[in-house]
């Protein structure tokens, strides 16, 4: 040893003497970072001779990681400003094994001279166990194979009895992995358990409880020193409830994704569906005004041809607005319902008798099965709505010369309408649906005489206008080409 260690250990043998015999491993340093002295634990700890290291700066220790050397580096400056450090948990790097040592560091003064002593004290098996027996985490140790420790907050993640769980092999251990994680798992853990080390430590895998249930955790996995020998320390954070929140967070995320899409959608739909009709009632008063101006009583045969299509333009402009009307006020809960004793089949009618020009235009027929009146207690705008929505419909996604069936059947409690057509059918992809927003369905054959149109909000505003009035609404084909039935139940009470 040199000089200056000498001065000091003749300066004080008696404090020489305390430190070669505590039970821990002592590192003595000047202000400077300088070591001054080391004890003879702090060898038998290391397994390595440290007389070549005095009055080097401890931060040049080639046995402390690089991690551990700044962890010392922030010690000692704490400590110089007169801090009192630790304890701490550290895990040091010995020969490639981690060791788990409890590290304090404080100032003290010898013969006038303040010096920084620090105390690195190894937790043996049982300071760890005892230490483990209160954490969140579960613990387990597996060398050979075979495990050798388990602490009881692994057995109460995994639902199996402590004693149980305390003589398992690994191949015991394996019904807890989640059968897509096991082979992963199962390497990292041979590699810990033969000392090897690899930038893989951490991952979050799937666990299998006692009761078959699924739980999400942060596994950890360590090679550690375990009674001299390499072993793997497992140590599990249950992560379900962080999991849930993430998976929510994902599905919420693609579901506004999904609702974006349909946003845009419904706006390239419905400035098209707003300018087609705008642009007829445009060019049809456009020319009407023209032959007006010209005062050609041989035009007059334009006039009944150009008003109709004025009529239909605003019908569809009336149409649209309602729609879009009903779903905000449907969105935002403010639609409420106006009920009223009415006869139902009076209305039936009454909706039947106002697509009459369709149905002729179409050349359509249409049957009738309907008791002569039935009273109930209804909306009957929005009911009234709802079957002028089915009817026009069948209508519009029948070819020409097609037949429209319209019944009603009387129950205990409730009532029936359906409305069957001969139309162009649903697939069965089409029928899952055929209720939501934006749905539109497309034609089999270009020959039919069919316009697909219209926002697709109808049917949506049906079932949501139904479902207000406490019924079920659903829709049925045999598939493509072969027609299709919607029928709506309301409670008559």
């Amino acid at each position: 040893m040199i000089n200056s260690n000498e001065e000091l250990i003749k300066s004080n043998i008696e404090y020489k003497k305390r430190f070669d015999n505590l039970p821990f491993a002592i590192i003595l340093l000047d202000l400077d970072g300088k070591i001054k002295f080391l004890n003879k634990n702090l060898e038998l700890l290391f397994n390595s001779d440290f007389d070549k290291y005095y009055e080097k700066k401890l931060i040049s220790f080639p046995h402390f990681s690089d991690t551990l050397k700044k962890k010392i580096s922030y010690i000692i400056e704490e400590v110089k400003k007169g801090f009192l450090f630790g304890p701490e948990n550290i895990n040091i790097e010995i020969n490639e094994i981690s060791k788990l040592t409890n590290i304090y560091a404080s100032q003290i003064k010898i013969k006038n001279e303040f010096y920084i002593q620090i105390i690195i004290k190894e937790l043996h098996e049982q300071n760890s166990f005892d230490i483990t027996e209160q954490s969140i985490l579960g613990i387990l140790i597996l060398q050979d194979d075979a495990i050798k420790y388990a602490n009881n907050r692994f057995s109460e993640l995994i639902g199996y009895d402590i004693e149980e769980v305390k003589i398992w092999k690994l191949s015991d251990l394996k019904k807890l992995f989640f059968k897509g994680h096991l082979s992963f798992i199962l390497e990292q853990i041979e590699k810990k358990q033969n000392g090897i080390k690899d930038n893989i430590n951490c991952f979050q895998v799937k666990y299998i409880r006692k009761s078959k249930q699924t739980f999400w955790v942060e596994n950890i996995i360590q090679s550690i020193d375990y009674q001299d020998h390499p072993a793997a320390l497992i140590s599990v954070l249950d992560i379900t409830k962080e999991k849930e929140v993430e998976e929510l967070i994902i599905e919420e995320n693609k579901r506004l994704r999904e609702l974006d899409i349909i946003r845009k959608n419904f706006l390239d739909r419905a400035s098209h569906e707003l300018k087609t009709p705008l642009t007829s009632v445009y060019g049809a008063s456009q020319l009407l005004r023209q032959i007006l101006n010209d005062n050609n009583k041989n035009n007059e045969k334009y006039f009944k041809e150009l008003v109709e299509i004025i009529n239909e333009g605003s019908e569809k402009l009336t149409k649209l607005i309602s729609n879009l009307l009903d779903i905000s006020r449907l969105e935002s809960t403010n639609l409420k319902l106006e009920i009223k004793k009415v006869d139902l089949i009076n209305l039936i009618n009454s909706c039947i008798n106002d697509v009459k020009y369709l149905v002729k235009k179409r050349n359509h027929s249409i049957t009738k099965e309907l008791p002569k009146e039935f009273k109930m207690n209804i909306d009957k705008t929005r009911i009234e709505r709802v079957i002028t929505n089915l009817l026009t419909n069948a209508i519009n996604y029948t070819p020409s010369g097609g037949l429209i069936k319209i019944k009603f059947n009387k129950f205990d409690d409730n009532i029936e309408i359906s409305i069957t057509d001969s139309g162009i059918g649903l697939s069965k992809e089409h029928l899952k649906r055929m209720f939501k927003k934006f749905v539109h369905i497309e034609k089999p054959q270009d020959e039919f005489d069919i316009k697909m149109n219209g926002t697709g909000l109808g049917l949506y505003i049906s079932k949501e206008i139904i479902e207000m009035h406490k019924g079920k609404i659903y829709a049925e084909s045999e598939g493509l080409n072969k027609g299709s039935t919607f029928r709506f139940f309301l409670p008559i009470n």
